[in-house]
């Protein structure tokens, strides 16, 4: 039954041009769904897109810097563009993908509230992500920056206001993964994981 739902599916992964961004774009192609790689490095990106087309998959590849909402926003319609072009009997999927996602856009923060929640993490340069996962409601915020992650007073209101995940912890909590399937990546790059 899950094959049957997953084929019929469309899904946008961000930072899918390298670790565990491509390992999950590569496993949601092997799955049947088609993917849109968003990666900041376009170069990357085509060469996931393109490894998951030559194994018979479908995908395109999106350059996207998700710190800039204009320009998550155009990744949004080039993906639509695309896909119509590329994989027409897909668009329909891909609006679905989106509707279903109850995605809602949020400002950029200002520079003042910058400055107001400036010890919400200890780097500055983090807090308008974290200002704009709470703004969003995100459900899990996943990331491997320990400005984000790291479980000490310096994020203690962060952690107040949002769910934190490591990779690992998300996939074994959210995504499934078993303890056998994380050992099993234990020391091994995301590369390897590849199907």
């Amino acid at each position: 039954k899950k094959e049957i739902m997953m084929k019929n599916r469309v899904a946008c992964v961000t930072g899918a041009g390298q670790g565990i961004g491509e390992a999950i774009a590569l496993r949601l192609a092997k799955d049947g769904l088609a993917v849109a790689v968003a990666d900041f490095n376009q170069e990357t990106a085509r060469q996931v897109a393109e490894k998951i087309n030559q194994q018979g998959g479908k995908a395109i590849a999106l350059k996207v810097d998700v710190s800039q909402r204009d320009q998550v926003m155009e990744a949004v319609e080039e993906a639509r563009r695309t896909l119509t072009a590329r994989f027409p009997l897909d668009i329909d999927r891909f609006d679905d993908f989106l509707a279903a996602c109850n995605y809602e856009e949020v400002g950029i923060p200002t520079t003042e509230a910058i400055a107001a929640h400036a010890g919400l993490v200890r780097d500055i340069a983090d807090v308008p992500v974290a200002l704009a996962a709470i703004e969003a409601g995100v459900d899990y915020l996943v990331s491997e920056d320990k400005d984000l992650t790291a479980r000490d007073e310096s994020t203690a209101e962060l952690r107040r206001q949002l769910t934190i995940r490591l990779s690992g912890t998300f996939l074994r909590d959210v995504m499934g993964w078993s303890a056998e399937q994380l050992e099993a990546a234990r020391g091994r790059t995301w590369r390897d994981l590849a199907p």
